[in-house]
């Protein structure tokens, strides 16, 4: 699987504005669109349930880079 994601900034959190994903199961992908950044990663374990894990730190990983930033660090 493959993602891009763009995301819009305000009061409280980003949100994914965009998603571009090419994956098996694109319908799973687009439950992810306009949910808020954090929610996406929390709920994408739960929509991919082969290596769930990995999905989400995967999502985790793509807003970091779509906002310029890795955790822990500015």
């Amino acid at each position: 699987m493959s993602v891009r994601l763009w995301l819009d900034g305000g009061p409280e959190g980003m949100t994914i504005r965009r998603a571009e994903v090419a994956a098996r199961r694109p319908r799973a992908v687009a439950a992810l669109v306009g949910r808020r950044a954090e929610e996406a990663a929390r709920l994408a374990p739960l929509l991919f349930s082969l290596c769930g894990s990995a999905q989400g730190l995967a999502v985790a990983r793509a807003c970091e880079a779509a906002l310029g930033t890795r955790r822990g660090r500015p």
